[in-house]
């Protein structure tokens, strides 16, 4: 998981612009998060060709209310000729945009069927200008 300015998965590669971040700089009298949160799940031929919901949750430091909560259903088929053992990757693009409660700490969090797979923290800081 990673979090980017922008991303897009095309062709089997993701194509990711500005990627990898953990401080982004927001405008502090309306702070906003406009991002792409890139995902990569190993998914056990068990779990293959069956729904799983995805819930995705953004934070803020005071962990009340997420800001930004999403949940979709994901599901990965095996491609032809495919004689991976070690699970098939699903390889996903999630637009995060919107506002932030604030300056400082945040956290994206991810769950695959109610269990948490991962968290990345972020800090929203001050747009400097660039004159």
């Amino acid at each position: 998981m990673l979090l980017a300015e922008d991303a897009q998965y095309i062709d089997g590669c993701f194509n990711i612009e500005r990627g990898g971040w953990s401080v982004i700089q927001v405008d502090e009298d309306k702070p906003h998060l406009t991002a792409a949160l890139v995902l990569r799940f190993l998914v056990p031929e068990a779990e293959l060709d069956q729904p799983h919901e995805l819930h995705l949750s953004c934070w803020g430091a005071d962990d009340d209310l997420p800001f930004i909560n999403a949940m979709t259903e994901v599901e990965a088929t095996r491609p032809p000729g495919d004689q991976r053992e070690d699970g098939v990757p699903l390889d996903l693009v999630v637009r995060l945009d919107g506002p932030l409660p604030g300056l400082g700490m945040h956290r994206v969090a991810i769950a695959v069927d109610a269990v948490e797979v991962g968290v990345i923290p972020f800090q929203a800081i001050p747009m400097v200008d660039s004159d």
